[in-house]
């Protein structure tokens, strides 16, 4: 869930700052970039079953997280980007409240899911008969326009119940070891960890749609980083400068917003949240000195837990790594697995891995030099321009 309107609080407050910008995906070429994956492969297959169902293999399994993933690792590597792909671990307690909330929320929308199946089907029965008279096409026309709001409201319902389970997400590991691409099990959650790679330079920047990286202290974050050539890049230093505020400042600000990890004061919002850190510096002076407080106009829950809040944000549990390395695709095994395992077809199998063994990846994984690399492009450019030449001289 992030830190509630951080983003259009950033872009209220300082909306000429350098430090949100869209770049040129370009500008990520040969960089590390670490990948919250979780989020990418929600929102993959939220956006399948907004057009369609679930992708299935012969056997009748769902493999829309393997498309998912296959996706996002050949869409960075298209890009010329080293990606490494970090997985949620254990979530901390603080956040039991949010995930038990969001277990219950999941419930109540696979019951309203039946109850809307249900409706569309009761409709559905009454297109069966051909209509006759005028009345009847009326009435047709207007069971269509309620199966249509009804189809509308399953996909919400989709989405709210859609989510990836563990044996999937150990899928989509085991396929990226196989690609040669690092894998890293957080302790915790991959928020954390991704800042971790970056604070340490062991990535460039964390790519994730999720504003509460910045909250870990990650000093960039891309956001937006899909098929298209630019993306959205977040400058967190810029920032801090911008906002004329310290990294602990900005932390109690995204405090106050809403995070994961406790309630929020009621009745205060984004532009009073900047004024009490800009007045009084933290959250604990803003309590114990603030006159609204004092007289019981603004009033603190007794649950709002600010204090360990602000600690999984500074003193998260994170795994240590000291190097990330690229290894040669198993190329075997790939086959295998893609072809035995997911159902995926031969000539889908030569694309991916002439692509890898023949594309920019082939240099990040060592298996070619840099030079080896581009002496094949130019052999596949000179090929491509002798086939033009030849239709030419055919016509």
């Amino acid at each position: 869930m992030g830190i509630h309107g951080l983003n259009s609080f950033l872009n209220s407050t300082i909306p000429d700052s350098d430090g949100i910008k869209t770049i040129f995906v370009t500008e990520l070429t040969d960089k590390v970039v670490a990948v919250d994956i979780s989020i990418y492969l929600y929102q993959y297959s939220c956006a399948i079953k907004s057009s369609a169902n679930e992708i299935y293999n012969a056997d009748g399994e769902v493999i829309t997280h393997i498309q998912a993933i296959l996706s996002k690792a050949l869409g960075l590597i298209r890009k010329k980007i080293k990606p490494v792909f970090v997985f949620d671990g254990k979530p901390p307690e603080l956040k039991r409240g949010v995930a038990d909330d969001r277990t219950e929320k999941k419930a109540k929308a696979k019951q309203g899911l039946k109850s809307v199946n249900k409706d569309i089907y009761a409709l559905e029965v009454l297109l069966q008969d051909e209509p006759v008279t005028i009345e009847d096409i009326q009435f047709h026309l207007m069971t269509i326009e309620k199966i249509k709001v009804l189809q509308d409201k399953k996909i919400s319902k989709l989405k709210q119940t859609t989510s990836v389970t563990r044996n999937q997400m150990t899928n989509c590991k085991e396929l990226l070891r196989i690609l040669g691409i690092p894998v890293i099990e957080s302790a915790t959650e991959a928020d954390s960890q991704c800042a971790y790679l970056v604070k340490n330079n062991l990535a460039y920047c964390v790519a994730s749609e999720d504003m509460d990286i910045l909250t870990f202290g990650t000093h960039k974050l891309v956001r937006k980083l899909s098929s298209k050539n630019q993306c959205e890049l977040y400058d967190l230093d810029i920032i801090l400068e911008d906002l004329d505020v310290t990294y602990l400042q900005f932390i109690d600000m995204c405090i106050l917003l809403g995070c994961d990890y406790t309630c929020t004061i009621p009745a205060v919002g984004p532009k009073k949240i900047y004024n009490i850190i800009k007045t009084y510096g933290s959250i604990e002076e803003f309590i114990n000195n603030d006159e609204k407080v004092k007289s019981g106009k603004i009033k603190i829950p007794s649950n709002f837990d600010y204090v360990g809040a602000r600690r999984e944000f500074t003193n998260p549990k994170v795994v240590e790594i000291d190097d990330l390395s690229w290894s040669i695709p198993n190329y075997v095994m790939l086959r295998s697995t893609l072809l035995e395992k997911y159902g995926y077809a031969l000539d889908e199998i030569d694309k991916l891995t002439s692509m890898l063994s023949e594309g920019y990846y082939s240099v990040i994984s060592g298996e070619k030099t840099m030079a080896e690399y581009k002496k094949n492009c130019s052999k596949y450019i000179n090929a491509k321009k002798d086939m033009i030449t030849m239709e030419c001289d055919d016509d």
